[in-house]
C-alpha cells in the first residue's frame, strides 16, 4: 500500500497524517480501497483563500465507499498552510510570512508559477519540489482546485500536448473547459508543468466562489467532479455524470468583452457556458428609474460564454464588464 513520508495506507480506511515540509506541518488523508489500484491526489488551496475543493473533500470522504474502491485517494485539503493560516492568525508562522513578503512582487512569490518546484528556492519553490517529489509522482492524476471570479461558470482545464489530461478535465463534469498549452505563459502553474516533467495527468478545477467563503452549489459541483473522476480512472464502479453538452475554448483564442455603456441594471438571457450564434442577445442593461433597455448585447460571432454577469454588482457602471464570448474548440455532446 501506498506510504507517503511516515503516513501509511491501510486498505479499506482512511487514515489521517501530516505531510512536513521543513517546520511545516501539512494535513495529508489516504483514503484507500480494498483493492490496490490507481492513485489520485486531491490537492487543495495551494491558494490562501480559494476553498471549493477544501470543502468539498469532507463531504467526499463522507461518502466514499470503501468497499468499492480500487486503488488511493491521496487528499491535500490545505496546501500552503502558512498563508492560509496567516489569513486570520497574521504572526503564526512568522519565517514563512518573511519570505512570502519577500517574493510578494515577483512571480516567483505565487506557488501557481513555480511547479515542479525547487528544493533551494523561496518558501512555495521548496514547498511545490516536496509535493512534486513525494505525492505526485505516485499519482495516475491529480486535480488542482482553485476559485474563479463569481461571474464564471466552473471550469476545468488541461494542456493539449497531454492526452490523458483532456480526458480527466472531460470527466471531472464541468460544462466548460478551457484547453491550454505547456507552452504558454505562465509554464510554471501545476496543470501545465506536472504532466510535463512527471508525465503525470494534472488539471486545473476553476470553482467559482466568494473569497474564503464557499455555497453549496459549488460544494455540490466540486464532490460530483471528484467522483466522477474516480470513476474515469476505474476506481469507483459506474460512468461519469456529465452534462448533455461540454464546450471546449482555447485559452489564447481571442475574447471578446462585453462591456457596460451606461449607468444601470444588468440582466441576461443566456448563461455561462451557453453556446451562442452571430446576432444572440446575450443580455441588456435597463434604465435604473424606468428599467427600459438603454443597451443591447449582441453577440458578434458564433461561439460560448466562458462567462455572464457583473463581478460586483447587478447595478453596473460604464466600462464595467458583463460577459464573455470566445470561439469554440469544441462541442462534446454526452447524450
Amino acid at each position: 500500500m501506498l506510504k507517503i513520508q511516515n503516513v501509511q495506507a491501510e486498505a479499506g480506511r482512511i487514515v489521517y497524517g501530516r505531510f512536513v515540509v521543513e517546520t511545516v506541518q501539512i494535513p495529508l488523508i489516504l483514503a484507500a480501497g480494498a483493492q490496490d489500484g490507481p492513485v489520485l491526489v486531491l490537492h487543495c488551496a495551494q491558494h490562501r483563500t480559494e476553498y471549493g475543493g477544501s470543502t468539498a473533500v469532507p463531504r467526499f470522504l463522507r461518502d466514499l465507499d470503501l468497499k468499492a474502491l480500487q486503488g488511493t485517494v491521496v487528499v491535500l485539503p490545505l496546501v500552503d498552510v502558512p498563508a492560509i493560516t496567516t489569513t486570520r492568525v497574521k504572526d503564526a508562522y512568522p519565517e514563512q510570512t518573511r519570505d512570502m513578503a519577500q517574493y510578494a512582487q515577483q512571480e516567483r512569490g505565487n506557488i501557481n508559477r513555480v511547479w515542479p518546484g525547487n528544493a533551494s528556492g523561496s518558501w512555495v519553490d521548496r514547498l511545490a519540489h516536496a509535493l512534486s517529489q513525494q505525492v505526485f509522482k505516485h499519482a495516475a492524476a491529480v486535480l488542482d482546485f482553485h476559485a474563479a471570479r463569481v461571474v464564471d461558470d466552473p471550469f476545468t482545464s488541461y494542456s493539449v500536448e497531454h492526452g490523458a489530461s483532456k480526458e480527466v478535465a472531460l470527466a471531472f463534469g464541468t460544462r466548460v473547459i478551457d484547453q491550454t498549452s505547456a507552452s504558454v505563459q505562465p509554464v510554471g502553474q501545476l496543470h501545465k508543468a506536472i504532466p510535463v516533467h512527471l508525465n503525470v495527468a494534472a488539471i486545473l478545477v476553476e470553482a467559482p466562489c466568494s473569497s474564503q467563503i464557499v455555497y453549496e452549489p459549488i460544494v455540490q459541483a466540486m464532490h460530483r467532479g471528484m467522483v466522477n473522476v474516480c470513476r474515469h480512472l476505474g476506481m469507483l464502479p459506474g460512468a461519469p455524470e456529465l452534462p448533455p453538452e461540454q464546450v471546449t475554448f482555447r485559452r489564447p483564442d481571442p475574447t471578446h468583452i462585453f462591456t457596460s455603456q451606461h449607468t444601470g441594471f444588468f440582466t441576461w438571457y443566456l448563461g455561462p457556458g451557453s453556446s451562442v450564434r452571430k446576432g444572440d442577445l446575450v443580455g441588456e442593461v435597463r434604465d435604473i428609474s424606468t428599467f427600459q433597455v438603454l443597451q443591447q448585447c449582441i453577440a458578434p460571432f458564433d461561439g460560448a460564454l466562458p462567462s455572464v454577469g457583473p463581478n460586483t454588482s447587478q447595478v453596473v457602471l460604464p466600462g464595467e464588464e458583463l460577459a464573455t464570448l470566445k470561439p469554440v474548440v469544441e462541442i462534446r455532446k454526452n447524450r
